[in-house]
């Protein structure tokens, strides 16, 4: 309500009228060099002083009025807060959004870990954050067992720093209480994680857990020796170390009855780790396990120089053996698949990168397994229930490069039927023909083929296999083509008629993978490329009733080198198409615009009256040559297996 004048403002109004009427007295001598008599002064001084006293009594007048409005603003604040659709959201809508929460960062940190990284117990965990907001969201959090379930543990190396000096070495006593205060350091660490552990686990009630575990029982000393000297001997080391793991390792084995995923990422030196028990749960101690992400990098040291010792290792793993496990994702291998005891005909989910190549895994090369296309197709004819499916298949080009001279089976295989298989995702070279042909996949939806070639300009491989037997059924589709023939690359685009995504990586520095691999360089290979724009221009229906490739299609990609008034046509085209017509209209667009145009795609849509307002449209403009004739390169990332492999869903990202 509106206040009524106040004493201040009365105020106001008499010192108002006092000082007009002084004013008047002396208007005469305003903006004049009229001098007024001495006589005069002292009410001239009485007038300041009248107007000084009365700018004072504004001032405060103003901060009483900035102070009331601050208070009005508080209180519109507090009653808007009252009307917060926040505060009316019931308290299950709630913990579910701070389960998806914890769950959503569960899975996207756990490809990103570090060894360096103690743990994600921290006060930086979306269930810390929620459960400091207020008392409400606290006690929601604290009462929501599934929220705590998501756990992330990474073991730190040791040590955390190492001894800085300079060209005078220090001492033994000043290296031995460096390494003692280091191992002290590292040790609280530990002890800390494994407190916050049991907090957590106690928090997570008895819900299924969710477990990522990453570490190394690897102490970081180049030497155990006089030349570096360090106050134990290695067997004295590793039982500090083992003494400091080993209740983080118990805490979480003695939940494995509620393990229903589980993350391994294990480097490991001495045959008698402390990480180990980790592996080697019982079977019946782990009903409920469904989703196994496992990856052992076994080093050559201590017990583990020995490749039968290493393999006796991995085929005592147990979690492989889980009578309930539906989702397999493995890296880092030395021995065969079949070794591992895993019920393949049970898994829904399967990730496998090949088998490990890395010479500081394996005593000589020669000696690891090889998964090329006969060895997957025996593979998957075993797992006849899977859904969705990441492989990276070795090719006679690669195996030929890696293992030295390899029969390779070239011949037609027996088909392989999965009945089930939405989604497929092929990485590394591309496999051949045969493998593609032998696979019968009636409910394939997605299919990613995201690899490199040798640029044999093939009119047939397993891309064109799957696409021509399955295209009429997939929606969404990645392939890289620069080893297709241009009638195979204009087949495939002509076999999915019913492809909502499409992405073709055709840019050759993204598929030059195995020139790096060689040593040799990408410019010093002659490469004719499958695109042409007459390809692009059967994406643009002609007119009313006309067909065109790809009618269904509403998200394209495109990684080549593309001319940017082909690229305004399609997108003209694909966006004015009728309703009664049977072509979509195009939402989304990314493409790598040809480097000897400037055109400006978008000021040309708009200049043709074309709507894309709800669109997206990114287009990549290379720089000017420079640098020797050299220009800015594309690339979709392929995963470089550190340890374990995780597929993404897309190729987001496509000019990154």
């Amino acid at each position: 309500m509106y206040a009524s004048p106040t004493p201040e403002t009365k105020l106001w109004a008499s010192y108002s009228a006092t000082t007009i009427i002084m004013d008047s007295t002396f208007e005469r001598y305003f903006g004049t060099n009229n001098v007024p008599p001495l006589s005069e002064f002292p009410q001239i001084r009485a007038a300041i002083a009248s107007h000084k006293q009365a700018l004072n009594d504004v001032k405060k007048q103003l901060q009483d009025l900035i102070a009331c409005q601050t208070h009005h603003k508080q209180c519109i604040q507090r009653y808007e807060c009252l009307l917060s659709p926040i505060k009316r959201i019931p308290v299950d809508v709630l913990s579910s959004i701070f389960i998806i929460l914890a769950r959503d960062h569960h899975l996207a940190s756990r490809s990103s870990a570090s060894v360096t990284t103690p743990s994600i117990l921290t006060r930086g965990s979306p269930q810390v954050v929620v459960s400091h907001v207020c008392k409400q969201w606290r006690d929601v959090s604290l009462n929501t067992g599934p929220l705590w379930s998501y756990i992330r543990i990474a073991i730190s190396d040791f040590p955390i720093r190492y001894l800085a000096h300079s060209n005078v070495p220090p001492s033994i006593a000043e290296q031995h209480a460096f390494w003692e205060a280091q191992f002290e350091e590292w040790g609280r660490l530990m002890e800390r994680t494994a407190v916050v552990l049991e907090t957590w686990i106690a928090r997570s009630r008895e819900c299924p857990l969710r477990i990522y575990f990453r570490g190394s029982d690897a102490a970081q000393v180049t030497e155990w020796g006089p030349r570096n000297p360090v106050p134990w001997s290695l067997s004295q080391f590793e039982e500090k170390v083992s003494a400091k793991v080993s209740p983080i390792v118990a805490s979480i084995s003695r939940e494995s009855h509620r393990w229903e995923s589980i993350t391994v990422e294990m480097s490991i030196k001495s045959s008698t780790s402390p990480l180990l028990p980790l592996l080697t749960i019982p079977i019946l101690q782990i009903p409920c396990l469904r989703d196994l992400g496992f990856a052992l990098l076994m080093e050559n040291a201590d017990g583990l120089r020995s490749s039968a010792t290493r393999s006796d290792i991995l085929a005592s793993v147990t979690l492989f053996r889980a009578t309930s496990l539906y989702e397999l994702r493995i890296g880092g291998l030395d021995i065969p698949l079949d070794a591992l005891g895993v019920n393949w005909s049970n898994l829904t989910h399967f990730a496998f990168p090949g088998y490990s190549s890395s010479p500081t895994v394996h005593l000589l090369s020669h000696e690891s397994p090889i998964f090329g296309p006969s060895q997957a197709l025996q593979l998957l004819r075993m797992c006849s229930r899977l859904e969705e499916c990441a492989l990276i298949v070795k090719t006679a080009f690669d195996m030929d490069h890696t293992f030295g001279s390899v029969v390779v089976q070239t011949k037609p295989s027996p088909p392989v039927v999965l009945p089930f298989l939405h989604t497929l995702r092929l990485e590394g070279p591309h496999p051949p023909a045969h493998f593609g042909q032998a696979l019968y996949l009636p409910s394939l939806k997605t299919l990613i083929v995201n690899g490199y070639s040798d640029f044999r300009m093939e009119e047939d491989n397993a891309i064109v296999s799957i696409i021509r037997r399955h295209g009429s059924q997939l929606t969404n589709v990645t392939f890289s083509y620069m080893d297709l023939s241009p009638s195979a690359l204009d087949s495939c685009i002509e076999s999915l008629p019913n492809v909502v995504s499409l992405s073709l990586i055709g840019d050759i520095f993204r598929t030059l993978g195995f020139a790096a691999y060689q040593g040799s360089a990408a410019t010093e290979l002659t490469v004719s490329e499958p695109y042409t724009p007459a390809l692009l221009r059967k994406l643009i229906p002609e007119g009313l009733g006309s067909t065109c490739y790809c009618p269904k299609l509403k998200r394209l990609r495109w990684v080549e080198n593309l001319d940017p008034l082909d690229v305004v046509d399609l997108i003209a085209s694909r966006r004015t198409v009728a309703p009664e017509t049977a072509v979509s209209r195009l939402s989304s667009i990314a493409v790598k615009a040809s480097i000897s145009s400037g055109v400006d795609v978008v000021a040309r849509l708009k200049e043709k009256g074309v709507d894309i307002e709800d669109m997206s449209i990114t287009i990549k403009y290379p720089p000017p040559l420079n640098d020797g004739g050299r220009s800015e390169s594309i690339h979709l990332s392929i995963s470089p297996f550190p340890i374990l492999w995780y597929p993404s869903n897309d190729n987001e990202g496509l000019f990154d």
